[in-house]
């Protein structure tokens, strides 16, 4: 699963072609992106701090939904239909900006063997090569 913050992309990917430049534009910041082990209680920790920021700073994520319950956070699904169990360990990004908040300790309290993988703009470059190979295979 991936946290991202909504202020990240600096632009929509426009129809058409995906070039190199278009990706740029879109995620220019090249933030690292940070690869740790949390268990499901870590990553519920995540998804409640963002609940806890005036105003909320809602996280995009990716591999998993979540229903709001009252003030904080409910039902927890993975995007294999899952339950997220709060026992269990899961690998989970983010980039070092997020991690490095002051409204977002959860990644480093929570977050095991932390460490970087590249940057955010080479994360989405390999994302759209991967798609692009699916949709012409």
């Amino acid at each position: 699963m991936a946290f991202v913050e909504e202020g990240n992309a600096r632009a929509s990917l426009r129809a058409g072609p995906v070039t190199y430049s278009k990706l740029f534009e879109s995620s220019a910041y090249e933030h690292q992106v940070m690869r740790m082990e949390m268990t499901g209680a870590g990553v519920r920790h995540v998804l409640e701090q963002q609940l806890e920021a005036e105003p909320d700073e809602l996280l995009h994520v990716a591999g998993l939904t979540w229903e709001r319950s009252g003030d904080g956070v409910g039902a927890v699904t993975l995007a294999d239909g899952r339950v997220l169990n709060d026992d269990a360990t899961y690998t989970v990004a983010a980039n070092a900006l997020l991690v490095d908040q002051d409204e977002f300790t959860g990644f480093r309290q929570d977050g095991r063997g932390m460490r970087a993988v590249g940057t955010d703009l080479e994360a989405l470059e390999g994302w759209m090569r991967v798609s692009e190979t699916r949709a012409s295979g």
